[in-house]
Order: C-alpha cells, then sequence, then structure tokens
C-alpha cells in the first residue's frame, strides 16, 4: 500500500511539474544563484512566454479586426511598373526654358553682371574705383545709330519694293488686253470662215462669253476691280483712269496721231472716210464700238454668217479698224505702261542705292574718326599700364589685384579650380 502511495504522489508531481512550467522555470533560476555563489558563470534570465487560450468567439473577433495594408510600391515592382508618359510639348518647352534660364543665371552670377552694371564704386582694400563708362557710350552709340539706320533701310526698302505693285498690275493688264483684244478678232475671223451652219452654232456657244471677258479685263484697268468682273477676281485693283491726265489723254482725248503699225498708208484713214472718226477718239471709242460689232456678230443667224462670210458689216470693222488701229493704240499703251514701270522701278533703285551707299559711309566714319582713334589710344595707355606693372615686385599678386578690381575675382578663382593657373601666380 506504501509503494502504491509513492507510485501515485510520484506521478502526481511530475504531472504538476509538466502542468506548471513557472515552478520549473524558478528552480532552475535557484540552481544557477547557487551556483553563482559558489563562484560559477553569472546567471541568465529567461522569461518563458506564457501560452495564452484563444476560444472561438476571440478568433471571430479578431478575424473581423484585422486591418490589411498593401504595398503599392511592392506592387508595382512585383507586377511591372506602368511607363511613363511622355511630356506635352508645352511641357518640353517649359522644362528647356527653365534650365536655360537655371544656366543663365548662373552665368550671370559666376561673372557678376550685375556689379557690372552698378553705378556704385569698387571697393578696393581702402580705396575707392568711380566707374568711368564714357568711352564706352563714346563707342557704342554710332553702332546703335548705324544698326537703327540699317533697320530704317530695310523698311523703307519693303516699302518701296510694295509701291511698285501698282505699276507692275498695270503693265501686266495692258499687255492682257492687247493678248484678249487680237484673240478677240482671230476668234471672229475663225467664226466668219465657216460655211457650215451646226459649226457655226457650236463656235458661238463655245465663245458666247468672248466679248464679256474682253470688256471686263477693259473695265478693270480703267476702273479696278468691281464684283461683276470675274476674270479680274484673282488680284487687287486699283484702276489707272484717274491716275493722271497722260491715262486719260491715251483713253478719251481726240488724237490726230494713226496708231496703225502695219500698212498705214492702207489703214490710216483721211477725213471723210466712215472710220475716221472712231479711229482719231482715243482707244475708248474704238473699244466700245468693237464690244457691240462682236455682240452683234455672235448674235447673227448662223445662215447669214456662212451666207456672208468674211464681208459681212462686223467683220469689216473688226478686221480693218481692231486689227490694225486699235490693235496698235493698245501696244502704243502697253509701251505707255512699260515706261511707268521702268521710272518707278528706277526711283525705288536708286533711293535704295543712296541709302546703302550712306549706309557703308557712316560705317568708313565711324572706323576712320573713333574706332582707330581709340584703338591708338587704348595701345598707348596699354604700354604705359605695361611699363607701370614692370616695376612692380615679383612676389605681387597683380592679377588677383586687378580681377578684384573689376569684379572678376571669383571668375578668375573658378578658371584656376577648373586646371587653369591660380590666380596670382
Amino acid at each position: 500500500g506504501g509503494g502504491g502511495e509513492e507510485g501515485e504522489q510520484g506521478a502526481g508531481q511530475k504531472a504538476s511539474k509538466a502542468a506548471d512550467p513557472s515552478k520549473k522555470g524558478s528552480s532552475a533560476s535557484m540552481q544557477q544563484q547557487q551556483q553563482h555563489a559558489k563562484g560559477a558563470l553569472p546567471p541568465v534570465v529567461t522569461h518563458a512566454a506564457q501560452p495564452t487560450v484563444r476560444t472561438s468567439l476571440d478568433n471571430s473577433k479578431a478575424a473581423a479586426s484585422k486591418t490589411v495594408v498593401v504595398d503599392l510600391k511592392a506592387a508595382a515592382e512585383s507586377r511591372g511598373q506602368l511607363p511613363d508618359m511622355p511630356p506635352s510639348l508645352l511641357g518640353q518647352i517649359s522644362n528647356t526654358l527653365k534650365a536655360w534660364s537655371r544656366r543663365l543665371s548662373s552665368k550671370m552670377h559666376m561673372l557678376q553682371v550685375s556689379d557690372r552694371f552698378s553705378e556704385k564704386p569698387i571697393m578696393v582694400g581702402k580705396r575707392r574705383l568711380k566707374r568711368y563708362r564714357r568711352d564706352i557710350i563714346i563707342m557704342l552709340l554710332p553702332l546703335v545709330i548705324w544698326f537703327v539706320l540699317l533697320l530704317v533701310i530695310y523698311i523703307v526698302s519693303v516699302e518701296s519694293q510694295k509701291e511698285l505693285r501698282r505699276p507692275m498690275v498695270n503693265n501686266y493688264l495692258a499687255d492682257r488686253l492687247h493678248a484678249r483684244t487680237t484673240r478677240a478678232i482671230a476668234d471672229a475671223h475663225e467664226l466668219a470662215s465657216l460655211e457650215d451652219t451646226e459649226e457655226i452654232s457650236s463656235f458661238i456657244e463655245l465663245h458666247e462669253s468672248m466679248a464679256a471677258s474682253l470688256e471686263h479685263i477693259y473695265d478693270a484697268l480703267l476702273y479696278g476691280h468691281e464684283e461683276n468682273k470675274r476674270d479680274m477676281d484673282f488680284i487687287s485693283l486699283d484702276g489707272t483712269l484717274f491716275d493722271g491726265k497722260e491715262t486719260e489723254d491715251l483713253f478719251f482725248h481726240p488724237d490726230p496721231t494713226c496708231h496703225v503699225k502695219y500698212q498705214p498708208e492702207r489703214y490710216c484713214y483721211e477725213p471723210g472716210h466712215p472710220y475716221y472718226q472712231v479711229t482719231h477718239n482715243a482707244i475708248d471709242a474704238m473699244m466700245q464700238r468693237l464690244f457691240d460689232e462682236l455682240h452683234a456678230l455672235m448674235a447673227t443667224d448662223p445662215e447669214e454668217i456662212a451666207k456672208d462670210g468674211v464681208g459681212g458689216a462686223q467683220m469689216e470693222y473688226i478686221w480693218n479698224v481692231g486689227f490694225y488701229n486699235l490693235a496698235g493704240a493698245q501696244e502704243d499703251a502697253s509701251e505707255f505702261y512699260s515706261h511707268q514701270l521702268e521710272k518707278a522701278t528706277v526711283e525705288v533703285l536708286n533711293a535704295m542705292i543712296a541709302l546703302f551707299a550712306i549706309m557703308w559711309v557712316l560705317l568708313a566714319a565711324y572706323y576712320y574718326f573713333l574706332f582707330n582713334p581709340f584703338k591708338h589710344h587704348l595701345q598707348h595707355e596699354l604700354r604705359q599700364v605695361s611699363e607701370m606693372l614692370s616695376h612692380m615686385p615679383a612676389d605681387m599678386a597683380v592679377e588677383a589685384t586687378v580681377a578684384k578690381a573689376v569684379g572678376l575675382e571669383d571668375h578668375l578663382l573658378n578658371a584656376g579650380a577648373k586646371g587653369g593657373r591660380p590666380v596670382g601666380k
């Protein structure tokens, strides 16, 4: 019975030791203290983790209150970052301007540009050096005036060339009027030469606007551009009728001169001839009569045209007056407008040559009367400074003193730091 009780006590002690780990830890710590007292190793204190018993309710609460934290950077690195979008054109321009501004400000700070334009005296030790810009102003002011004069010459040249537009357009229109008139006369002669009525009808339908187109060009030359001048919409016109008395006389004033260029003895009519009055009352009378005859020819019955041929009443005026007298008068008008264009071109060219010559004369005067004497004076001062520096001690930092006087000390120090010769050496 006693053995059984001792066995039960031993089993109970083992169970208590297994169930209560804190007692085991305390006994171990007591043994370590005893060893430390006997001179053994220093004690080591350990704290055993206390077991925590969780119920199913505690686990559900912990799961409900759990916070999920997502690292976006790590997620992006694991999945691959999105490519950066390129900046817009406005952003690129803005970045470039900012970079240039930073570089310019750094350069200006390094060269001390703000100090150079300051009116404050330069302090060198106990001395005050006053700024003297009279020579700079004297040298730069003529150059500024010269550049301004160059700009004025350019503006005057451009404006003068704009004035050539009108005579060029007038000359072009006069030549075009002459060409269209001869073309209309040739078409009328071809129409009168046809014998088939069907061919005459188709020809009239094809050239029904011949007279109207010629009239548009003539009105554009005299009166300028209008909305109904459909053939002249491509150019801006001012008209030449009221430019001067010469233009009025050329188109409206009676003129006893015969304008025939070919066979004048035959087609220059004497007084009493049916065509004498119309051929001696300037260009406008012959042109208006030509328009009437062309309209009448295009309105004539095709059978009558085939019957009369080139001997009809309309063709008699178109050929005898239009091809010889009117064409000769238009040739004289073209020559008149060509002389006007040539005169205007020569005037503009002479003005430009004069301004160009004046510009170079002023530049030569600046060099010989201002820059050259200043250069000799500067060489003389340079020689004096060299002679003065030759008498200074060899161990004196002349370059550093001069750099400090002119405000370039930091610039020279930076140059020495980059591998150049040190200042004052």
